[in-house]
């Protein structure tokens, strides 16, 4: 046969206009439509593919939509795409078939549409309650619109539903990740939904869902009916549909062709293909090839057993020949079965090398056929999964396919790259003048359809990277799935979840590979058992992710028993529950926080570094993640309890691994944890660069959340430099960005920035007026009193005592600044009294696992005190800070604390926290303004050589001089002690020579005392030109 022969026919046969046959099938579904028996009804239609289920559902479909009695969704819902396999992607699949039901779906969609706009903001606790909120509007939606209406709801392809051979034949209840998401909350629903007919259509692996099912069938009523061949006389129907649907549509030759073969002849075709109807369609199509009743004998001559069974690969074979010699539409096949997620003008322009003009014309000319479909939601093109099937057996495998499919591969994922290029400057575009400058709006609706789509992508992204590599596949599901963590994102975890069990169910469909191509299946069995702890996580379900952690362990204890590769999976369980304590944050949760995360990295660098840690490239890869993250969660542990030092230490050793790894979106949480704690131990530079490296990636992703985040960051930076107009700056575009998305958590942590750059830069404005620095303290009072509400709700305890200290910090300055210029407008009792309880209340709050916070509000309330001239409050609230301040805290001789010769404390703090330092520093000044105080008037109160007066100088030298000990032990220069140097400065500079030598010889005295070379403070006064110790 020519090429010229080939090309001048089509190929395949056309969709008939009209259903064949299938009147029993029809009547027992409308007998079901017809009952007046509210119970709700799953029936499941099965056959073997390419027996005509989609067909008939979709004639079932047209006809019962034209009664009014019924609800009919307009279109089938397809199980081929995973997004049905979620919850969320089923709902939506469910709402735009019925746009009749709109208005009792009404509250639904309001809900969506707020939820979608919440995944935006990352406030993962909120997230959680608003996914639960629209689930329970979708359902009571669906209870109201079929209290006096039957509902009928099509799923097709149903058992891609069904991940493994039969999770059911073991009398097992199927584990989570066996079974589509969608379909176990469906099975959770059903007896809520009166009056609803559930058709689910799908192969015999479907039936696992009919069994699961069966199991919960209280309150419903489940069937089957089965698709039979079609008859004798209804294949011969068919046969005479084809020809009329040809002519209908302009096709006379291919009409003349069909209606040419003699009915005998027709006859044999319909026993060689058993009645089944997409073999029909190939037999009468390989019938049609040259002149009008030329038959290939070999497949109607002999009609033994064995050639009928010999049938469906002689057509499989004939039908791959067409397709290599037929253009276009042969080509065009060729690229859609190399594309399964679906083709449209654009990918096909880059499969065939063509212009996107030619290829909308090739895609309309095969759109006719019967194995073609077409998705509605996006117009993408797809082939029947029977063809999928043929043209992967029979065209797609062996080395002479290998330089083709390299060549579709890169075009492929060409296309989804510069795809997810163009939606994420598009989301850039969204957001730009907020995240800039803090001004505008978002279009919320926009920048949420863009991520959807974005997560679409990333999952069909996935898919192809698992079929070309199967182990960089899994690299690939493990970055992304860490993104839809950290980032609240449900929908794209399930969505790659689906993927990863799909990819193995197809490779794998008895369950007998250990590996597939260097991705082993233990692998994948821990990834897909962890999925409810982090989604629980996630949702900022704290305690559900702790007893979840707990139950998988007890249920399957197999995932954890054994070294090497096993230890990365116990690791990582530990690691989530520790996270989850940290977030709970009482002192119980917070030690076994840390004894869990020293376990696991103990574990993971003793399998790491030892010469015989017996782990593949897939395991190694796998074990230096999960370090990543655990050190990364310690980091983070060590950082709220204040121990900076151990933080960093972690942090930097994470960054390393996430680099190795390639994991950007741990990368740059890791990053910007570090500069923080580095700003914090005045490494502000070096701070500085980390954060912007992190802010710059998560802007390149789209998760402008955390880039929000990493933007207060830069904030926070900004206060310890001093440079509070900047900081003010950044937290303010930080708070527009966070209330744009509507990130509750975020809009905290903003104001809290903001109330402190606020606060500060009103007591450094030297040259403003009380007037307006007091609007200042006072906007700083009412963020901060904001964030305040935030975090309560949030029930994030350590946000809410660093808001009650702004608050506190505010009106005692406020109470300062007023009680030396008065004004009847303010009430300075009123400011003392909220100063006092703010600031108490945060160090109540902070007592049990904040050490390092109590101090800080104990040391602010002593301040409070000293300003309002309270000597007797002044004189306790320091006695309760240096009972609060652990003795390893304290300097003793030659330098030390007394953890150099004492046990660490029970609370089992040690010296490596340097903000406790830094309160110790603060608390020392406050002794030393005292003190000072106490010299000025008693200097006044006697003559130049009042010995009391001299006295209280030394002491006060000495206070100062631990003091500026103390803070540089702290590591920092802490912006209040750059104030408290101002202070020390303007007051001595003014003494006479004679009291310079006391102040030096009371320096001394401490330096000789503590071993001390040369002090912080002898450095200062030299520096200032103030001491006279040499003299």
């Amino acid at each position: 046969m020519s090429t010229a022969e080939h090309s001048q026919h089509p190929l395949g046969a056309y969709d008939t206009d009209q259903l064949v046959g299938r009147s029993q099938e029809l009547a027992k579904v409308y007998s079901y439509l017809d009952s007046s028996d509210p119970t709700p009804v799953v029936l499941f239609v099965q056959g073997p593919g390419g027996i005509g289920k989609s067909r008939f559902l979709r004639e079932l479909v047209k006809k019962a939509g034209e009664q009014e009695n019924r609800i009919v969704a307009q279109d089938l819902i397809d199980l081929y795409h995973v997004i049905h396999h979620t919850t969320d992607g089923l709902m939506q699949a469910v709402y735009q078939a019925l746009p009749d039901m709109n208005e009792a779906l009404a509250r639904y969609e309001r809900e969506w549409n707020h939820y979608q706009r919440m995944v935006l903001s990352g406030n993962l606790r909120q997230i959680g309650e608003q996914h639960e909120r629209v689930r329970q509007a979708f359902v009571a939606g669906l209870k109201e619109a079929t209290q006096r209406k039957r509902l009928l709801l099509v799923l097709d392809t149903a058992e891609r539903a069904v991940y493994t051979a039969d999770p059911t034949s073991s009398g097992r209840a199927p584990l989570d990740y066996e079974i589509a998401e969608s379909w176990r909350w469906l099975v959770e629903i059903l007896p809520e939904l009166e009056n609803l007919l559930l058709l689910v259509a799908g192969r015999e692996q479907a039936m696992a869902l009919e069994k699961l099912l069966s199991r919960k069938r209280e309150g419903i009523r489940v069937d089957t009916l089965e698709l039979s061949r079609l008859s004798e006389e209804e294949s011969l129907a068919y046969f005479r549909a084809m020809a009329d649907t040809a002519r209908r549509r302009g096709d006379e030759d291919t009409a003349e062709r069909i209606e040419g073969l003699d009915e005998p002849l027709l006859r044999r075709v319909h026993r060689y293909a058993n009645g089944l109807p997409i073999l029909l369609a190939l037999v009468i199509d390989l019938l049609n090839v040259g002149s009008p009743g030329e038959i290939p004998e070999n497949l109607v001559s002999d009609e033994s057993d064995e050639a009928r069974d010999h049938l469906p690969a002689e057509l499989e074979s004939r039908l791959i020949e067409r397709i290599r010699y037929l253009t276009p539409e042969g080509d065009t096949i060729d690229a859609l079965g190399r594309a399964p997620k679906g083709v449209d003008t654009q990918l096909l322009a880059r499969l065939r090398g063509i212009s996107e003009d030619e290829a909308r014309r090739e895609l309309k000319e095969v759109k006719k056929f019967t194995f073609v479909k077409v998705r509605p939601s996006d117009n993408r093109v797809f082939l029947h999964d029977v063809m999928y099937e043929i043209l992967g057996r029979q065209l797609f495998t062996g080395p002479q396919d290998a330089p083709a499919s390299d060549k579709a591969n890169k075009a492929i994922i060409g296309y989804y790259d510069d795809k997810l290029g163009r939606i994420q400057e598009q989301m850039q575009r969204t957001v730009r003048s907020v995240l800039e400058t803090g001004e505008g709006g978002i279009d919320l609706t926009e920048l949420a359809r863009l991520t959807v789509e974005r997560q679409t992508l990333l999952a069909e992204i996935l898919y192809y990277r698992l079929r070309q590599d199967p182990g960089q596949g899994f690299h690939q599901y493990y970055r992304y799935m860490r993104e839809a963590i950290l980032s609240g994102q449900v929908l794209l975890d399930l969505l790659l979840q689906t993927e990863l069990v799909s990819f193995w169910a197809e490779q794998d469909p008895a369950g007998q590979c250990e590996a597939l191509g260097g991705f082993p299946r233990d692998l994948l069995r821990s990834v897909l058992a962890i999925r409810p702890v982090t989604r629980a996580w996630a949702e900022g379900r704290y305690e559900d992710a702790v007893e979840s952690v707990d139950r998988i362990q007890s249920k399957q204890p197999e995932l954890f028993q054994g070294n090497g590769a096993r230890v990365g999976t116990r690791a990582i369980f530990d690691a989530w529950k520790a996270y989850s304590h940290i977030y709970l944050g009482s002192k119980d949760d917070l030690k076994t926080a840390q004894a869990l995360l020293d376990a696991a990295v103990e574990d993971l660098e003793n399998v790491l570094h030892s010469d015989s840690k017996g782990l593949d490239a897939a395991h190694e890869w796998r074990t230096k993640a999960v370090l990543g993250f655990v050190l990364r969660v310690r980091g983070y542990l060590y950082r709220v309890q204040g121990d900076l030092e151990r933080a960093v230490k972690d942090y930097r050793k994470a960054v390393r691994l996430w680099r190795d790894v390639n994991v950007r979106i741990e990368q740059a949480r890791t990053l910007n944890d570090l500069g923080f704690a580095l700003a914090e131990l005045g490494q502000w530079e070096d701070g500085r660069a980390l954060v912007r490296d992190a802010l710059a990636m998560q802007e390149e992703m789209g998760l402008y959340s955390l880039a929000g985040l990493s933007i207060n960051t830069l904030a926070h930076i900004a206060i310890r430099e001093g440079e509070y107009a900047s900081a003010a700056d950044r937290a303010r575009r930080a708070l527009a960005l966070f209330r744009a998305l509507g990130f509750e958590r975020g809009a905290g942590l903003a104001l809290t920035a903001l109330a402190e750059a606020n606060r500060r830069r009103s007591v450094q404005s030297a040259t403003w007026s009380p007037e307006r620095k007091i609007r200042y303290l006072r906007e700083a009072r009412d963020w901060a009193q904001e964030a305040v509400e935030i975090f309560r709700r949030e029930k994030e305890k350590l946000r809410e005592v660093e808001a009650l200290i702004e608050v506190g910090c505010a009106c005692r300055d406020w109470l300062h600044l007023r009680l030396k210029n008065r004004n009847p407008v303010d009430n300075p009792d009123h400011l003392l009294r909220q100063a006092r309880r703010s600031l108490e209340r945060a160090a109540e709050e902070a007592s049990s696992a904040y050490r390092y916070r109590q101090i800080d509000a104990l040391v602010n309330l002593a301040w409070l005190y000293y300003y309002a001239e309270r000597d007797d409050d002044l004189q306790e609230a320091i006695r309760k800070a240096e009972e609060a301040i652990p003795p390893a805290y304290v300097l003793y001789g030659d330098g030390a604390s007394e953890a150099t010769t004492q046990p660490s404390d029970p609370a089992g703090l040690e010296t490596s926290q340097p903000l406790i330092w830094l309160q110790q520093g603060k608390l020392q000044v406050l002794k030393g303004v005292i003190h000072f105080d106490n010299f000025q008037r008693q200097r006044k109160a006697g003559d130049n050589e009042n010995e009391q007066a001299v006295e209280e100088l030394q002491k006060s030298a000495r206070f100062f001089t631990l003091g500026f000990e103390y803070d540089r032990r702290s590591g920092q220069q802490h912006q209040g002690l750059r104030q408290a140097k101002e202070t020390v400065y303007a007051r001595w500079k003014k003494l006479d020579p004679e009291y310079l030598q006391h102040v030096a010889q009371a320096v001394i005295e401490v330096e000789n005392e503590l071993g001390l070379d040369k002090s912080a403070m002898r450095e200062f006064l030299e520096g200032r030109a103030l001491w006279y110790g040499d003299d």
